[in-house]
């Protein structure tokens, strides 16, 4: 073989290797793993909590609750930084049959952006918000609306509703959240607005069974409005946990019963949220002193439910 050709050929088993190691490299610098098939390719659980997306969306920090678009193909979380007193809404999207590594959402980043809810059409992402202040101390629940290319400028919901935090809705419109106003029974109580030609133009106090002394907030409801998930914090003994409140045919709510003393696994437990389709809750959970993101079968509720 001669010289020249030997220099070539040397020469394109180098570049061969050059090519192969940079992508095997490139695969393997890649972190985010390939999550493919419904609710970030996590394996359902049944009656027993479980981690939800240990590392990618659970990564032992505090999170509001969460929101699946309609179609499922979106989730959105909130990551808590309490020291630099801002919350962030991220999104995953499923995207080419894989979900997308969690990324920060255009409108949030910058103020404590907390706790987002889709709209019974999924048109709007609702939240609350310190903005256009830092931190939490004033905070009021504001929307987006949703197009085909993006999302709107965040536009701040007008009274009665606010001040308010915590959004839920029922397949009718009916619109659900915490507030401290007058007249109110505790430190912070639940209550609801109907939609009327289109707006929120009275709320109503939920009354005994769910609203007490203490504080309830971050409420979930039933699409059908046949039962209400929500946490109630107590100063003394101090402790913070998910109670469950059924709607009678009258009217009016059962006494809540606590949640936490189904699953004594839990610390403590907040911010319950039901998934697009209804066959999941989610919540936030501390065990060990380690805070994350936990989610359950929701046929748990239809065994809690009292006979009528």
């Amino acid at each position: 073989m001669s010289t020249e050709r030997a220099t070539v050929l040397l020469s394109f088993v180098l570049v061969f290797s050059f090519l192969s190691c940079s992508d095997k490299t490139s695969e393997e610098t890649d972190q985010f793993p390939v999550l493919r098939n419904k609710y970030l390719g996590q394996r359902h659980p049944g009656t027993t909590p479980e981690i939800f997306a240990p590392g990618v969306v659970s990564t032992h920090k505090e999170h509001g609750s969460v929101a699946f678009s309609p179609d499922g193909n979106e989730f959105y979380f909130t990551r808590h930084e309490w020291t630099k007193r801002k919350a962030t809404i991220m999104v995953s999207q499923y995207v080419d049959k894989r979900w997308t590594e969690p990324r920060v959402v255009p409108f949030s980043g910058k103020f404590w952006d907390d706790s987002p809810a889709f709209s019974h059409d999924g048109k709007r992402l609702y939240f609350h918000s310190g903005r256009p202040k830092e931190g939490f101390d004033e905070v009021n629940l504001w929307f987006v609306q949703k197009f085909h290319n993006g999302w709107g400028e965040p536009q701040k919901m007008s009274p009665p509703v606010n001040p308010g935090t915590g959004v839920s809705f029922s397949e009718s419109g009916t619109l659900y959240f915490t507030s401290r106003r007058e007249g109110g029974k505790g430190k912070g109580d639940i209550y609801r607005s109907s939609l009327v030609d289109g707006k929120y133009r009275a709320v109503d106090h939920l009354g005994e069974g769910i609203n007490t002394e203490h504080s309830e907030y971050s409420p979930c409801i039933a699409p059908d409005e046949s039962w209400l998930l929500f946490t109630r914090y107590v100063e003394k003994p101090r402790g913070v946990s998910i109670f469950v409140s059924f709607r009678t045919e009258d009217g009016t709510w059962t006494e809540a019963q606590n949640m936490g003393e189904i699953y004594d696994m839990f610390k403590e437990s907040r911010f319950p949220s039901l998934s697009h389709d209804k066959k999941y809750l989610f919540f936030e959970a501390e065990v060990d002193d380690t805070t994350d993101l936990y989610w359950v079968g929701s046929k748990i509720l239809e065994e809690l439910r009292p006979d009528q």
